[in-house]
């Protein structure tokens, strides 16, 4: 019976120093977090002080960085890249699909061209890659 004690005992050990380590990487990635929005809160002469909590926090900031920064702007750029980026990924990874279903029209040749030109850039490279490797073999072998 005192080994089943032991045994639940180590148990109990062993999981309060997971989420105590766990805890302790969550602290270390949140602090930054933490203190970024700390400063943002503090007026320009206290942010170089320790303080973590300011102790008149000074939301103004937000509505001034707004005014100055083209936030809008930046947003639309940023959903334009990350659609642009998006949709490169999925057509360029999904071109068999468009095979297997049968796709015709426009789409059917954009995609096998785009996988036609993507082949021979893929075959130079590989075949340039297999005359070095051969001839480095051959020039070390023939020694």
């Amino acid at each position: 019976m005192s080994y089943l004690i032991r045994g639940a005992r180590r148990g109990i050990v062993k999981g309060v120093a997971l989420y105590a380590a766990l805890i302790g990487v969550a602290w270390c990635a949140l602090f930054p977090i933490l203190w970024a929005m700390s400063g943002s809160l503090k007026k320009e002469s206290d942010v170089a002080t320790p303080a973590l909590l300011p102790s008149h926090p000074q939301w103004s900031n937000f509505g001034e960085v707004f005014a100055l920064m083209p936030f809008w702007r930046m947003f639309a750029n940023t959903v334009f890249y990350a659609g642009c980026v998006t949709a490169g990924q999925v057509f360029s990874d999904r071109t068999k699909v468009f095979h297997e279903y049968r796709c015709l029209g426009l789409w059917k040749s954009l995609f096998a061209t785009y996988g036609k030109c993507l082949r021979l850039v893929t075959e130079k490279r590989s075949s340039r890659f297999a005359a070095s490797h051969t001839s480095t073999s051959s020039a070390s072998s023939s020694r």
